[in-house]
């Protein structure tokens, strides 16, 4: 009885572990919208963030104004335009001209515009020309 009861234990411990190398948290494969996604709410956060252990350059510029730009230390703006300079830095790709924001506004209009079915016949052939 002893010896039926070990085989069952093994071939139970045996037979329980079929998925055991599927991470289902952290899958190997994702859509590509999600990783974009992700990259810019990563950089979004690190320009943003005021903490010195992370964002050390907030730190160095206060530093720098304290020391040779005494007017933005008491914020006087108005004798350099660093506001417009840098509104006019993050949104320099917007406009209609070659930006390169108008570049990835263009490319994204493209492919949510652009379906391929799978029932489609020239599945393949069309996925193989996106990719050239």
């Amino acid at each position: 009885m002893k010896k039926i009861i070990y085989f069952l234990s093994v071939v139970a411990l045996l037979s329980s572990c079929s998925d055991l190398t599927e991470d289902e948290k952290n899958p190997s494969v994702v859509p590509a919208a999600s990783l974009f996604t992700s990259a810019e709410k990563g950089i979004a956060e690190q320009v943003v963030n005021t903490s010195v252990n992370k964002n050390i350059f907030r730190l160095v510029n206060q530093q720098w104004t304290e020391t040779t730009y005494t007017d933005e230390s008491v914020y006087q703006w108005t004798t350099r335009k660093i506001s417009d300079n840098h509104w006019g830095a993050y949104l320099s790709g917007t406009s209609t001209n070659d930006g390169s924001l108008s570049d990835l506004a263009k490319a994204k209009s493209y492919l949510e515009n652009e379906v391929i079915l799978a029932s489609d016949p020239e599945f393949a052939a069309k996925i193989c020309s996106k990719k050239k």
